[in-house]
């Protein structure tokens, strides 16, 4: 495949970007910002020779760009923050232009220090360009000096061009993908993820017997402290239980709102007595935590509501009717307590 350079000047010799076809069918399939990344940082090398290719992204913090794929030499590492500040790489993404180091023994920036610690000696950074929003670089090296001449400069940036349009759809698909699944107010998953999760574990227990356990969580008295001390208050008390709650759930256990004050954990394959401990130590850590509106202390407590997929259930909200309709029950016989359908 050939890739039209529309950024050439007077005295560049390219035309077209001859791009590997099992790279660009790769590309094609993939379905992520991650699988994206990794496929360009392997094929780089392959349209531009290098003995280290990366890509860097903007942290967001103004601060940080970061290594998010890596092939070659791992003299920086994947996955390390590298600053804005004093390194090469953050100038390029600064100034929005590309940049070459012929001879990196000669140069101060720390990541150029790195990657001669690594035994490389020349490497190429170009920005990665929406409009004029830079996102992040491409970045390539290689071990002798003076590897890359003017063409190759051509031939990254407008490579750099083409790889950022494909990015930055696929960025903003997994954005939108995972603005929809999550709660805004708390961060964590919303409802409409929740059945989506509820959903696949029942399909699971269907097909396989493989079990799983809800817990449904309320915060006690809420509307009284939304009317007591108004609205921030409340959503202040919602977020700082969220975050006690995903404290104690594990990796592999979905935390959602289902609406209002109102959590579910959906535990998957786990026995009931790890699903009570679970539930007792919740109850537990909110009643023993301090929470603080301003100067205000506030006595939160929760009811709490357990269920588990039985043979008797034909679908997920079976299981969580079960769950509410428990929780439910704690809050009649008094609140802060714990019932097990």
């Amino acid at each position: 495949m050939s890739l039209y350079n529309e950024h050439m000047t007077e005295d560049a010799t390219i035309t077209h970007i001859n791009l590997p076809i099992e790279f660009v069918n790769q590309l094609t399939h993939a379905n992520d910002v991650a699988s994206t990344l990794e496929c360009i940082a392997f094929w780089l090398p392959e349209v531009i020779q290098a003995d280290r290719a990366s890509i860097c992204l903007d942290t967001g913090d103004g601060q940080n760009l970061q290594v998010y794929a890596l092939s070659g030499s791992e003299a920086i590492p994947l996955d390390t923050p590298v600053p804005i500040d004093g390194t090469m790489v953050g100038r390029v993404f600064s100034q929005q232009s590309v940049e070459v180091a012929h001879n990196l023994k000669n140069m101060q920036e720390s990541d150029c220090v790195q990657l001669v610690a690594g035994g490389l000696e020349t490497c190429m950074d170009a920005p990665l360009l929406k409009g004029q929003v830079c996102f992040g670089t491409i970045n390539i090296a290689r071990l002798h000096a003076d590897s890359y001449k003017t063409n190759d400069e051509l031939l990254l940036q407008c490579l750099a061009n083409w790889v950022a349009n494909h990015l930055f759809s696929n960025h903003q698909l997994s954005i939108e993908k995972r603005l929809a699944a999550t709660d805004p107010l708390t961060g964590i998953s919303n409802r409409r993820s929740l059945f989506h999760v509820g959903n696949s574990v029942m399909t699971q227990w269907q097909l396989n017997q493989q079990p799983f356990s809800l817990i449904v969580i309320d915060i006690d008295h809420f509307k009284m402290i939304n009317d007591k001390h108004g609205h921030d208050a409340g959503d202040q008390v919602l977020k700082e239980v969220c975050r006690l709650i995903s404290k104690h759930v594990r990796d592999d256990d979905e935390f959602g709102r289902l609406g209002g004050e109102e959590f579910t954990i959906i535990l998957k394959e786990t026995n009931k007595e790890i699903v009570q401990q679970l539930a007792h130590r919740l109850k537990q850590a909110m009643a023993d935590a301090e929470f603080f509106y301003g100067e205000q202390a506030l006595n939160i407590t929760v009811s709490i509501g357990i269920s588990r997929v039985n043979s008797d259930d034909n679908h997920f909200e079976d299981v969580l009717k079960r769950a509410d309709k428990a929780m439910y029950q704690s809050k009649a016989q008094g609140r802060n307590r714990i019932t097990i359908s």
